[in-house]
């Protein structure tokens, strides 16, 4: 399967209070209400059933602009949604590090994959 950004998609890391994701409007949005609110909390006259306030808790990312390593070796795992109309979501575990790998980029090993969909 040749998955290319035909379906939306996102990492969670919820110790970060982060989002990765390639959902454009999520992003614009998280941009829209944290600037608007940078230096205050929305009253509960704007925000009467906390929406925004979620919504700006969780600082969002676009995925071409960070990298997951790091997050993932500091927690040994995330949570991986794609395709937020049919929700996969996959477990992405950390087994093991290779400090000696010959190569220069990242490979993916065989894994074990769990996935749960939301019916």
């Amino acid at each position: 399967m040749d998955w290319r950004d035909y379906h939306l998609y996102e990492f969670k890391f919820p110790q970060e209070k982060l989002r990765i994701t390639n959902d454009e409007e999520s992003y614009e949005e998280f941009k829209f209400y944290s600037a608007k609110y940078k230096n205050k909390k929305p009253s509960k006259k704007e925000d009467p059933h906390g929406i925004i306030a979620r919504i700006i808790e969780t600082t969002v990312r676009q995925p071409q602009t960070i990298k997951i390593d790091k997050y993932l070796e500091k927690y040994k795992s995330f949570e991986y949604t794609y395709d937020f109309g049919d929700y996969w979501r996959h477990r992405i575990v950390l087994e093991k590090v290779i400090d000696d790998y010959e190569f220069g980029i990242h490979k993916f090993l065989p894994a074990r994959v769990l996935a749960r969909r939301k019916m």
